[in-house]
């Protein structure tokens, strides 16, 4: 097992997919050339690898708007089950780490339809232990191993039975 993404490859991940995503916002030429269709295809890979592989905050906001008629791309999948862990396995995080299960799970729904890669299941499961880890590192000290413990299994059982769900 490879261990968590860095905080700076994070944000670095982070504004490589949000500098690809600016770019592909860019106004085309004509919004029915042939070049158009690539140019949206690749700006919604990098907006689901931002909101993916990015801070929870950048998610939980694109979340409550993507309802809107401003939605980049309604054409996403938003749907989220929380935690999945098979029942009395969630280790009494289940709920605790339901903002990391949700983002992963918007990950994992989007890039395998756009790009159905190892590095991205990978990349993905990375970004939710670190999600995790960020969950834990603001409980307070005592509770902080623990839940880091929680963090790893869960990291764990998504590297080892996610597969057949990316």
């Amino acid at each position: 097992m490879s261990g968590p993404v860095s905080s700076g490859s994070r944000r670095f991940a982070f504004l490589l997919g949000l500098g690809a995503l600016l770019a592909a916002c860019a106004p085309a030429a004509s919004p029915t050339s042939a070049a158009a269709e690539p140019l949206n295809a690749q700006g919604r890979l990098a907006y689901v690898k931002a909101l993916a592989w990015g801070s929870m905050q950048n998610f939980e906001a694109a979340y409550a708007s993507q309802a809107s008629n401003d939605a980049p791309y309604p054409d996403l999948d938003w749907s989220r089950d929380g935690c999945s862990a098979p029942p009395g396995l969630d280790l009494g995080y289940g709920e605790v780490f339901r903002p990391a299960c949700n983002i992963h799970d918007f990950g994992y729904r989007n890039l395998r339809v756009l790009e159905r890669t190892p590095q991205n299941r990978e990349t993905t499961d990375h970004a939710f232990y670190a999600d995790m880890q960020a969950i834990c590192a603001a409980l307070i000290w005592i509770k902080r191993p623990e839940c880091s413990a929680a963090a790893l299994i869960y990291e764990s059982g998504v590297r080892l039975g996610g597969t057949s769900h990316f």
